[in-house]
């Protein structure tokens, strides 16, 4: 299967395209964030934890919606969630391409990295980032801090 996964967004419109190839075995270490507690199981489909990276950052994706998609510890990061749709709401639009599961940590969680393009009134910024993507239950979900 190849690697990636294209987005293609304009405003009003979007289409979407999610492969992840098998990641690394080794550990890729703990960073970007500190675990959270609670039940998780190992991230072992990888296309759902590129999917959930991808689905985070979306214009489409309604901000409750993305509040609801991370941990306690990456919501912690923001403070509130009333602070979390602060920060968003500066961003006009929001899109995201080619996630790859970066490497596995020995806690079960996944890096998962993606192009990420943000568009305020001043301009566009495209930038490479990466998060920490577990599996609670099934539910794949960010557990470090997205900005």
């Amino acid at each position: 299967m190849p690697d990636g996964d294209d987005t293609t967004a304009t405003p009003g419109t979007e289409t979407r395209t999610v492969t992840v190839s098998n990641p690394p075995t080794t550990d890729a270490g703990g960073d970007p964030s500190t675990p959270t507690a609670g039940a998780r199981d190992k991230v072992t489909d990888y296309g759902a934890a590129g999917r959930a990276m991808i689905d985070f950052y979306l214009s489409s994706t309604p901000t409750a919606t993305r509040w609801g998609m991370l941990t306690p510890a990456a919501q912690a990061a923001f403070g509130s969630q009333a602070a979390f749709e602060e920060y968003w709401a500066k961003y006009k639009y929001v899109a995201s391409e080619k996630a790859l599961v970066d490497g596995l940590n020995a806690d079960g969680s996944a890096n998962v990295s993606a192009t990420v393009i943000l568009t305020t009134d001043t301009g566009e910024t495209s930038e490479r980032k990466t998060v920490r993507v577990v599996n609670m239950g099934g539910k794949h979900m960010i557990d470090s801090d997205p900005r």
